[in-house]
C-alpha cells in the first residue's frame, strides 16, 4: 500500500474516533455524569477501542491453547 493510501487511512480512522468519542462524551454528560466523570468514561472508552480488541484476540487464542491442553 503506498504512503498516501496510508495517510488518508490514518486520517479516516483519527477521524472516526474523534466522532465516536464526541458521541460517547456528549451522551455521558446527558446521563448525568460531569465534566470530569465523562472525560474519565472517555479515557476508558478510547483505550477499549485501541487495546480492547487486542486483549479479545489474546484471550481467545490463551482459550485455544486451554482446550487443546485438555
Amino acid at each position: 500500500m503506498d504512503s498516501k493510501k496510508q495517510t488518508n487511512r490514518l486520517i479516516n480512522a483519527i477521524g472516526t474516533v474523534a466522532e465516536s468519542s464526541l458521541v460517547f462524551y456528549r451522551a455521558a454528560i446527558g446521563a448525568g455524569a460531569t465534566e470530569g466523570e465523562a472525560t474519565r468514561l472517555l479515557q476508558a472508552y478510547i483505550a477499549a477501542m485501541s487495546f480492547g480488541k487486542g486483549q479479545q484476540a489474546q484471550n481467545t487464542t490463551a482459550q485455544q491453547r486451554e482446550g487443546q491442553q485438555t
